[in-house]
C-alpha cells in the first residue's frame, strides 16, 4: 500500500480506470519520462501497467484503453510509446503487434530466483 500510495502521487504518472457499470473492468498506468520504469526516453510515453480482468478480455478494452494512450501521448507531444512485455505472454505481443507495436530492445528482470526477459516494444507517433 505504501508504494502504490507513493506511485499515485507522483505527478509524472497516470492512473486511469474502466468501469462497466460501476466495476473496475481495466485499469492503465502511463509515465512521462522522468517517472519511466527503465530508460527514460525523452518526448515519450511508457505503459508501465495495462490489465484488463480475465472475464472481460477480448472485447475490445484494451484496444479502447490504447487508443485512449495514444490520444494522451499526441497531447503530450510524445514521439512515441512504449512498453515491457514478459516474452512469454504470447497473448499480450500479438495483441502489441496488432497495434502497430515494434520489438525495441529487451532486458531481464529477476521474479524471486527466476531470471526473465521483457521484451521492450514500441509504437512511433511521428512518421
Amino acid at each position: 500500500i505504501e508504494v502504490l500510495s507513493q506511485e499515485v502521487k507522483n505527478p509524472n504518472s497516470f492512473f486511469y480506470f474502466l468501469k462497466n457499470n460501476d466495476q473496475i473492468i481495466a485499469y492503465l498506468k502511463l509515465n512521462l519520462p522522468i517517472a519511466q520504469s527503465d530508460y527514460n526516453f525523452n518526448r515519450s510515453l511508457e505503459i508501465e501497467r495495462i490489465y484488463v480482468l480475465p472475464e472481460h478480455k477480448n472485447k475490445g478494452y484494451g484496444k479502447k484503453l490504447i487508443e485512449f494512450t495514444f490520444n494522451k501521448a499526441i497531447e503530450l507531444n510524445a514521439d512515441f510509446i512504449w512498453l515491457g512485455v514478459w516474452e512469454k505472454n504470447e497473448n499480450a505481443l500479438q495483441f502489441f503487434y496488432k497495434l502497430g507495436f515494434e520489438n525495441f530492445d529487451k532486458h531481464s528482470f529477476k521474479l524471486g530466483l527466476d531470471e526473465q526477459i521483457d521484451l521492450i516494444l514500441r509504437k512511433d507517433l511521428k512518421n
